[in-house]
């Protein structure tokens, strides 16, 4: 597990700057807090070939601040021990988050360099906002989804995906927390969902280009976790950091 995650240049950090979300009004706080997601954004690739971002300023993020980051209703995910913890609790009723955030661009912003325009909010996006913001969910790219559907986990973003990724965790709890204390001690404190984060997109790298990993990393993924039982809440149908990268400056800015 240790050499895996050290391959990923994410991170995200629990810091003391918690009161951001609270003051996020300040015209001077909300244009920074804008900047700070843009540019996020921009550093994890979403700003490529057809995005609809690219055609905006950094302010486009305007209103998901306005509408997510400033309610109330979501002030526990900014919490630092809701964000340490790993339980149902932490999942259920995620979905009116997932769905406010994406709501937030698809009913404010109408049309593209003139043009009517219906957006589509992608799962990569949505959740890359969310894990930058609140660290609360993983990002679900191509590789992570690919990793996720190896092990038998619901790779659509959503409550029930995260439900059983939450079981993974807590199955494997004492090796995440064995990772997150060597991570703590260069003064980088992983969420659990970053964790998570980072092992299943390593996972998916390698699935997607096997010729690049060593024989001690694929054995390290094939022995060193256990594939989760589903518990029946949940269960439907068959089926060394190098670099702290930006995601550390936005949680930082907004928690």
């Amino acid at each position: 597990m240790i050499s895996i995650i050290g391959l990923n240049l994410g991170s995200i950090v629990i810091t003391n700057l918690r009161t951001n979300f609270i003051s996020i009004n300040d015209v001077k706080n909300f244009d920074h807090s804008c900047l700070h997601l843009a540019f996020y954004l921009a550093s994890w690739g979403m700003l490529r070939g057809g995005s609809f971002l690219l055609q905006k300023d950094f302010r486009i993020h305007q209103y998901f601040l306005n509408d997510v980051v400033t309610n109330k209703h979501y002030h526990k995910y900014c919490d630092p021990k809701f964000q340490q913890s790993m339980t149902k609790a932490n999942v259920e009723g995620i979905n009116e988050l997932i769905q406010n955030t994406i709501n937030a661009y698809t009913s404010n912003i109408l049309e593209i360099n003139g043009q009517d325009k219906l957006l589509n909010i992608t799962d990569t996006l949505s959740s890359k906002i969310l894990l930058g913001v609140y660290g609360n969910v993983p990002a679900y790219d191509r590789y992570l989804k690919a990793a996720l559907s190896l092990h038998g986990i619901k790779s659509q973003f959503g409550e029930d995906s995260l439900l059983e990724i939450t079981e993974f965790y807590n199955l494997n709890r004492t090796k995440f927390e064995e990772c997150q204390r060597l991570f703590s001690q260069d003064g980088t404190h992983y969420t659990p969902m970053k964790l998570v984060d980072m092992y299943f997109w390593q996972v998916g790298f390698i699935m997607d280009n096997p010729k690049d990993a060593s024989e001690e990393i694929q054995a390290l993924i094939k022995a060193t976790f256990i594939k989760p039982q589903m518990p029946d809440y949940i269960r439907t149908e068959t089926r060394p950091v190098v670099n702290k990268g930006l995601t550390e400056s936005i949680r930082k800015h907004y928690c």
